[in-house]
Parts: C-alpha cells; structure tokens; sequence
C-alpha cells in the first residue's frame, strides 16, 4: 500500500494505511513516523512527476517531501551495502564456520 498518495489531484498521506490526510495537513510529528516506516517497513509512495497536483501548495508540499523520503531510501541501501563491504572481512573472519 502507498503511504504518500496522489488522489484526485490532491496529495495525501497516511501513517496505518487506512486513513488518508490532506498532505498539506501534515505536523512535524507525522513526518517523524513516516522516516520511521521508512527506515523499518516497505515504503510506497506516488511519483509526483507521473501526476497531477493542482493545489500549489500540495504540489511544494508534497515533491519536497517525496525527494526526502526517495533519497532517504536510496541511500539507505547504500548505507546497507556500504557497510556490508565493510565489515566483510571481519564478520568472515569472526564468524563460526558452519561445518
């Protein structure tokens, strides 16, 4: 399921999936849980270049937000397989070999 949405040329958000707000509703609080479900669940979101967002003020709103959260997920895969490489040669030589 899409946690930002663009519906009806307006964009929304949702923390539990079920109940929608208007994105420009948003509280500095709700931005907090929606990093949280970024950084620990699956993340969807509405490409804002693929819509259309009437409402100037959803349209700042929402793009800003949305490149956020995109270069949030992109580097926390990269973060991931940074230190995966890192720590490689370490969890290799300290981990118990399976026989």
């Amino acid at each position: 399921m899409t946690h930002l949405k663009i519906e009806h040329s307006q964009g929304k958000y949702s923390l539990d999936l079920v109940e929608y707000k208007p994105i420009d509703e948003i509280t500095k609080e709700d931005l907090l849980a929606l990093v949280d479900i970024v950084l620990t669940n699956g993340f969807q979101m509405d490409n804002p270049d693929e819509h259309e967002i009437k409402n100037d003020a959803h349209k700042i709103i929402y793009t800003n937000i949305y490149l956020k959260l995109k270069k949030l997920i992109d580097d926390k895969k990269s973060f991931k397989d940074e230190s995966e490489m890192k720590y490689k040669e370490a969890i290799d030589k300290y981990s118990i070999a399976t026989v």
